[in-house]
């Protein structure tokens, strides 16, 4: 498939933008309209969802083509450069600004310093002494925690002739979990956590984290087992009339097994769609990673700044779009400055890897 010659960009970026509208209303009116509107999902969900089928799809592919030390090092250089900038800005620069404490008592304080940590994603604490009455700043990067996992899994795993077989049981056993159980009754608040005294080394939130899981499976075993996935685009339409039919049904769980079965299929079949396109300018680049990251604290600065008092509705939804805007803006930044210059860096490392093996007169990979 032909470089951009397809959604995935644009569908990444759908993806942020949902999570990031859904998290915003949430800090703005306490509540999702989605999920509001329908019982059955969440805006914020829908936009994970799609983040980790394409990831769980793309990740699959990538490991295919590349060598094991290449797809780690694509990976690193990926994820950690825009966590080693935004964290220590958010700890440093923004925390003492916006915290109820002194600054002295603050940087005194562990909490900082255990945040700071969190830019290596493990460990995992997103709360600042004082700062917006302790609400999690980074908790959506908790898909992180599931997504490096899954990274590790298809690193050392992917290429085993026996990765398939692992790959479909574990999905099976997962699907076949949440159908037993009951998806729609795990708690939000459950959590499985490790810590080293008050540092919080390994948290992961049972029924997000799993459904992040087994997303990112799915999209791994459509890139595993499909080879011409663009024959998904015939049945995306019909799939997607279902699942909006389901998204409006009142049982939760009928919902859930239906999401579980088609959204995958819907998710890289409008991705891989090559005659209707949706293409992101390169002067605006791949935001999606950087509102990922900001756009909580963005909402939260904002409220505090404009004070939380009751408003009408319509202007507290153009508060909610001020903040998205502003979000996307602090992700360009955060595209350019940064991300845009350890992708360069990734590419020539690779291309220096081609150089290397054609020497050797082994295969470039890509």
């Amino acid at each position: 498939m032909p470089h951009r010659s397809n959604n995935f960009d644009a569908l990444r970026l759908l993806g942020a933008l949902l999570v990031a509208v859904g998290h915003t209303y949430d800090v703005f009116v306490g509540g999702d309209p989605l999920a509001d509107a329908t019982g059955n999902q969440s805006f914020g969900g829908v936009g994970l969802n799609i983040f980790c089928v394409i990831s769980g799809f793309l990740i699959t592919k990538s490991r295919n083509n590349n060598d094991t030390s290449g797809f780690f090092r694509s990976r690193i250089l990926r994820i950690f450069p825009a966590l080693l900038v935004s964290v220590p800005i958010m700890a440093l620069l923004i925390g003492p600004m916006m915290s109820s404490l002194p600054v002295k008592e603050y940087f005194a304080s562990g909490a900082t310093w255990r945040f700071l940590g969190s830019m290596l994603v493990f460990p995992l604490n997103s709360t600042l002494p004082g700062v917006f009455g302790g609400a999690p700043l980074i908790g959506q990067l908790y898909s992180l925690t599931a997504e490096l996992s899954f990274y590790a899994f298809v690193g050392w795993l992917g290429t085993r002739l026996d990765y398939s077989k692992l790959l479909t049981v574990l999905t099976a056993l997962l699907f076949a979990a949440f159908v037993h159980f009951d998806y729609s009754t795990l708690s939000f608040s459950s959590l499985i956590t490790l810590k080293v005294g008050q540092l919080i080394v390994f948290m992961f939130p049972v029924r997000l984290g799993l459904i992040c899981v087994f997303y990112l499976f799915a999209g791994s075993m459509i890139a595993t087992f499909l080879k011409d996935v663009t024959r998904l685009t015939q049945v995306t339409p019909i799939l997607m009339a279902v699942w909006l039919i389901a998204l409006l049904n009142s049982d939760r769980r009928v919902y859930d097994i239906v999401e579980m079965v088609a959204f995958p299929i819907i998710v890289i079949g409008i991705g891989s769609m090559s005659r209707f396109t949706v293409r992101i300018p390169g002067a605006i680049g791949d935001l999606s990673y950087g509102i990922y990251i900001w756009h909580f604290l963005v909402a939260e600065l904002l409220i505090t700044l404009i004070g939380r008092r009751p408003v009408a509705r319509g202007w507290i939804d153009v508060q909610i779009v001020a903040s998205i805007l502003v979000s996307c803006g602090v992700a360009f930044v955060s595209f350019h400055l940064v991300e845009r210059r350890a992708l360069a860096m990734k590419r020539r490392t690779s291309a220096a890897g081609d150089a290397a093996r054609l020497a050797r007169g082994q295969p470039e990979v890509r």
